[in-house]
């Protein structure tokens, strides 16, 4: 068999382990190798030099050779750690389908204020709907990040300051990004809350100082004299025991009644001694507060005080108040009162004893002026005297 001069002297050249037979178009062959790459031509790398020729290749060869265009690009540290900007100022938009844009087609969702994986766009788009609510803003502390061909990875702290309530949260954060239609995109998020900081009903996190400055809201409300802000720091089923009045007050009405006289005292106070201990969603201070009564000539009043305090519909709240005189000036008075009372009692009685001496005296001394007289004052005689 015969062959061309031309098409062998290709094959040398490429390095190809095949013969092309021959053929009248001997030229357009060999143009159709030169845009062949070694690769192709070369499928098992039985040749040096496979693959050295970057050209496009055939629809076949593609099938088992990935395209070098194809390759995701490995970003750097910085480009990964800046992908958390686009995510927040996406929701700092406030629109739920614009953050569900910057996750993967094939994203899951494990959420920060929700049991509940989120495996699709829809899901994701649900979530963000109730969290955008908040307005969050949130901010990076601590960050660590790896990356790879098309793959990145980043975890750590960060902190969020809620808009709507102005109340700051942190959280920890998983963010793993990858390279879809020319971007980088998130194609798993794990958030989850500082575990030490987990309470109940979400309430935050208190210092002794925080909890002694919520006795600055109770008395800043009675300031304004108005019974019913004063009411509205307790719980809907606070206990009060007031200082000033015997009954327990039970409920919002009772409550509101006792301030509705105490406020006329125009009372303002401040915690001389204080004693805290607190847990997840609940706070004691105790101790001596005085108060000033600027309605009775400034007059000064000491007291004992129990709060009790429970974090109810997004505020710490008064669940229990127990409020008492100074004991000891409370007995003193009482001995002097009663001593007051022992020294009336015995006036009262002299007294007493001075008016009947003095009435049977004047009878005595009537009787006397009467003897002898009939009741006209007339003489009697001895016979009438007698009775005969």
């Amino acid at each position: 068999m015969k062959f061309s001069a031309l098409i062998l002297a290709a094959a040398v050249v490429t390095g190809a382990d095949a013969f092309v037979a021959p053929s009248s178009s001997s030229a357009a062959a060999a143009g159709r190798l030169q845009q062949e790459s070694s690769t192709e031509l070369n499928l098992f790398g039985l040749f040096k030099g496979a693959g050295a020729t970057k050209v496009r290749p055939t629809e076949a060869a593609s099938k088992l050779v990935p395209p070098s265009e194809v390759v995701a690009p490995t970003p750097s540290e910085d480009t990964i750690r800046a992908l958390f900007h686009l995510w927040n100022d996406a929701l700092a938009t406030g629109e739920p389908r614009l953050v569900a844009k910057r996750y993967a087609k094939d994203a899951v969702l494990l959420p920060t204020v929700s049991d509940e994986p989120r495996m699709d766009q829809e899901s994701i788009v649900d979530y963000f709907e109730t969290f955008l609510k908040l307005k969050p803003q949130g901010e990076i502390l601590v960050s660590k990040v790896y990356v790879g061909a098309g793959f990145a990875k980043d975890v750590g702290v960060y902190e969020f300051t809620m808009g709507a309530t102005k109340k700051k949260v942190k959280a920890r954060y998983t963010f793993v990004y990858v390279y879809e239609d020319g971007q980088w995109k998130i194609l798993h998020q794990h958030s989850s809350q500082m575990p030490e900081q987990v309470t109940p009903n979400d309430a935050p996190k208190l210092t002794a100082e925080q909890v002694r400055n919520l006795f600055h809201l109770w008395n800043d409300a009675l300031d304004t004299l108005d019974a019913q802000a004063v009411a509205n720091r307790f719980t809907k089923d606070a206990v009060l025991l007031p200082t000033v009045s015997d009954v327990p007050r039970t409920t919002p009405e009772a409550i509101k009644d006792y301030f509705e006289m105490f406020l006329k005292s125009k009372p303002q106070g401040k915690i001389l001694e204080s004693y805290v201990e607190f847990g997840p969603s609940w706070a004691k201070d105790c101790g001596i507060y005085e108060f000033t009564m600027r309605g009775d000539n400034n007059k000064i009043v000491r007291a004992r005080f129990t709060f009790v305090y429970q974090y109810v519909d997004g505020q710490w709240k008064i669940a229990h108040q127990h409020s008492s005189q100074m004991p000891e000036g409370l007995m003193a008075a009482a001995a002097a009162c009663e001593e007051k009372l022992k020294q009336d009692k015995l006036s009262t009685d002299n007294d007493n004893k001075s008016q009947v001496n003095g009435s049977q005296n004047s009878s005595e001394k009537v009787a006397e002026k009467s003897k002898g007289k009939d009741k006209k004052g007339r003489t009697l005689s001895i016979l009438d005297r007698l009775k005969l």
